[in-house]
């Protein structure tokens, strides 16, 4: 009898122990509890929460699994507080109005398996996780104010808040993003700040976000060089943050323009980075001199970079080759004019040689000569000044028509000249049609080659990632292991302890 009784002592002692109960703080009116340690299953099923209220600040502990088991336990909890406890994935309830997880380990969240139910969620703050699929929060169209920032995803769509019209705040800070994409026209109504500084963005898309209400964007700290749209779409927009990119001067120039009130980059950023400060702005006419330093792993495959450069180099003689086409079609005025002189001289000679062909020349020279036969003794003198005027006439005519003929050799020629005038009027249109064809062809492969770069830096990053986790996770497993380990030593001291006991009992 003595040993069932020591034997059921033992047990219900045991078994008391498993229980894990947790009481509230309270604090400013938040219930606040400490040292919650939710590691195993077996303590998920065990842990009561007897006093909490809403709303429920968890400080300190660890709860790798934050389970909808451990959410039915808090019945009543619409505004949850769970910084810092090693989460790794978290069950959101449809009727949680406010959720704050960050500086933990999510890698995933779970959210109701109906599709129809609809979710009530206001605020959500996942900073500083491993979030890398986000598809789930297309299931929060009441959100108003969500933070995402310092998590694992690279690329991006805008289409993922497509319906969220109660949008106020959207920021997606530090995630090492080199594409954030927007495939059809988004509206949000009500959205007032967007962020997407610290990321690796190189081109950012504007033209289809309809944000009417946008008052401040921030895109610093990228590696942005352009951008494709106009901000002039955003009519309510005051702050712009452009600093800490590689913007075209272009851009900097024509943003400058404007009234909206934009931050500055950092005094010595411009010089040593080799970019041209511009009102403070640091910006370049060569963006690849500037990417393609060995820096942020951008510098990798420099070959790349010199084929680029060498195709700019061909495409800029191909366009100095045709300016210079061009001007020699503008030089057509001045052959046009030359022609205009020649027709003009022809004209003139048609006249003097119908003035030469006159009667009135013929009948005065006739006379001249009647003169001479009848008044011959009279007359002599004259008649040899004239015929001496008349030899002196002929040499001047001779020249005149010499002169006439060499321009009309001249004229002659010109239809010859004209024809691959000609051929280059009609070329001009191709040669301009060719030259818009290859400069976007030349921007689109400088996208691809930043792209390329950027890609092999991310998937660098996300291995180097990986295999952190790894060792982390590796660490667990020998910790859990040596605590498995006192726990089974601690069992078979029991063990022995009991059957130690029993022998003593049996022996008396």
């Amino acid at each position: 009898m003595e040993v069932f009784v020591l034997l059921f002592l033992l047990l219900s002692a045991g078994s008391s122990s498993l229980i894990k109960n947790y009481s509230c703080e309270k604090s400013h009116g938040n219930c606040v509890l400490n040292n919650v340690i939710l590691e195993t299953e077996s303590d998920l099923e065990q842990v009561e929460f007897p006093d909490i209220t809403d709303p429920l600040t968890i400080a300190t502990g660890k709860i790798p699994h934050f389970t909808r088991m451990l959410i039915d336990k808090l019945p009543g909890i619409k505004d949850l507080t769970i910084n810092r406890l090693e989460v790794e994935t978290v069950y959101v309830k449809p009727e949680m109005t406010h959720l704050e997880a960050v500086g933990n380990q999510i890698r995933l969240l779970e959210v109701d398996n109906d599709k129809d139910k609809a979710y009530q969620m206001l605020t959500l703050d996942l900073s500083s996780n491993n979030l890398e699929d986000l598809s789930v929060l297309s299931r929060f169209r009441q959100l108003r104010r969500l933070t995402l920032n310092g998590n694992k995803f690279d690329t991006l769509s805008m289409d993922l808040f497509e319906g969220m019209s109660e949008l106020r705040q959207l920021s997606l800070d530090n995630n090492n993003m080199y594409r954030f994409d927007t495939s059809k026209k988004i509206h949000l109504p009500k959205l007032q700040t967007f962020s997407l500084a610290g990321n690796g963005l190189i081109e950012l898309h504007v033209t289809m976000w309809d944000f009417p209400s946008l008052k401040e964007l921030d895109v610093s700290n990228n590696k942005l060089h352009f951008l494709e749209g106009s901000l002039d779409q955003f009519k309510s927009l005051e702050s712009v943050k452009i600093s800490g990119n590689y913007w075209k001067c272009d851009f900097v120039d024509a943003i400058l323009l404007k009234t909206i009130k934009l931050d500055e980059d950092e005094p010595n950023r411009c010089k040593e980075s080799s970019l041209i400060d511009v009102q403070r702005i640091c910006c370049t006419y060569d963006a690849f001199s500037i990417l393609s330093i060995a820096k942020d792993d951008l510098g990798l495959f420099d070959d790349k970079w010199e084929d680029l450069r060498n195709l700019q180099k061909d495409f800029q003689g191909f366009k100095d080759e045709t300016e210079r086409k061009l001007v020699r079609i503008g030089e057509l005025g001045e052959e046009r004019s030359l022609i205009e002189r020649i027709e003009e001289i022809k004209s003139n000679q048609e006249q003097i040689l119908k003035r030469l062909d006159s009667s009135a020349g013929m009948l005065e020279i006739e006379q001249l000569r009647s003169d001479i036969t009848d008044h011959k003794s009279t007359m002599d003198d004259k008649y040899s000044g004239l015929g001496r005027q008349l030899d002196s006439f002929v040499e001047p005519f001779n020249e005149l028509r010499s002169d006439v003929n060499e321009k009309l050799a001249k004229y002659e020629e010109i239809p010859e000249k004209l024809l691959p005038l000609e051929q280059l009027i009609n070329d001009q249109g191709a040669l301009q049609k060719s030259t818009i064809v290859l400069q976007k062809a030349v921007q689109d492969m400088e996208k691809q080659q930043l792209l390329y770069h950027l890609s092999i830096a991310a998937l660098r990053n996300q291995i180097g990632s990986q295999v952190s986790e790894l060792k982390a996770e590796i660490d667990k497993f020998t910790k859990r292991n040596e605590k498995l380990d006192t726990q089974i030593d601690r069992i078979m001291f029991n063990v022995n302890t009991i059957f130690e006991m029993l022998e003593s009992i049996s022996e008396d």
